[in-house]
């Protein structure tokens, strides 16, 4: 598989792939999140050959619980279904943990689902603390991640 580009997109792009994604499986109540208009929103697409592939959203939020005034917290990262297991996904994350990093960020954070705990690991996340019941999902883990600027 060609190595997809990551790029910036509009929000009116990336609404109807987490529509498709992440709102009609069930795993994201709503379309539009808090903060996706925000000034420090950044959103985050996987593209090949002019279609994207995944998607994923990161804007300025200190976490939750902890005085880290310089995070940032990544939401709503999905792969097209098919190409899950590609890369994809390490590659938004990288790319995500990059921009945190040139935007002196000192911490990248996100609640996940428990059942994808593993790919998180995988791709540098820790996991912080014990599961608890998210708005969306069921249960979820936070996991936290020092930003890399490579």
């Amino acid at each position: 598989m060609p190595r997809p580009n990551i790029k910036s997109l509009s929000l009116k792009e990336l609404k109807p792939l987490r529509e498709r994604w992440l709102v009609e499986p069930g795993l994201l109540s709503e379309v539009e999140l808090p903060l996706d208009k925000g000034r420090t929103a950044h959103h985050l697409g996987a593209i090949m050959k002019g279609k994207t592939f995944g998607i994923a959203t990161l804007h300025h939020e200190p976490r939750p619980a902890m005085v880290e005034p310089k995070a940032w917290r990544l939401r709503a990262l999905a792969v097209a279904p098919g190409l899950r297991g590609e890369g994809i996904g390490r590659l938004l994350v990288q790319s995500a943990s990059r921009h945190v990093a040139r935007n002196h960020g000192t911490l990248l954070w996100a609640n996940v689902p428990v059942d994808v705990v593993d790919f998180y690991t995988k791709v540098g996340f820790e996991v912080a603390g014990d599961p608890f019941e998210g708005p969306d999902h069921g249960p979820q883990h936070r996991v936290l991640m020092k930003p890399k600027a490579k």
